[in-house]
């Protein structure tokens, strides 16, 4: 939350964006909590910056809790327009999306991306 609280304050004109967050995790050693918060920070400022431009009532939501598998399983879903391009991240030259796609690969873990109702990143981290 309080990740979340600082991005927003980087972007005051998205003051009024709902959040829902929900982390049903026990503690992450601090070898784990870097790349997770790397990854959130990423995710949840690309919102800010290109979801919702255009959106009348902003929301993102943000999910971290873990799989049956133990994995640790991130979401992290906008009501934006979506990218125009479903593969944007393995086709993209951009910093923070290739520094997920290896953080991900890095913890032997996966990654989905969806654009219904805007877009929505799920990732898999053997963490």
């Amino acid at each position: 939350n309080k990740l979340i609280l600082e991005i927003i304050e980087v972007f005051p004109n998205h003051l009024n964006t709902e959040v829902e967050t929900e982390a049903n995790i026990d503690k992450l050693d601090s070898k784990s909590l870097f790349p997770v918060g790397l990854i959130l920070n990423e995710l949840i400022t690309n919102a800010f910056k290109y979801a919702f431009k255009d959106v009348e009532h902003p929301k993102l939501s943000v999910h971290i809790k873990r799989n049956v598998n133990n994995q640790l399983s991130i979401t992290v879903r906008d009501n934006g327009p979506g990218f125009t391009d479903a593969n944007i991240v393995q086709s993209t030259n951009s910093f923070g999306l290739s520094l997920i796609s290896q953080l991900v690969s890095q913890y032997k873990g996966h990654y989905h991306i969806s654009k219904q109702n805007g877009c929505t990143f799920e990732i898999l981290l053997n963490i």
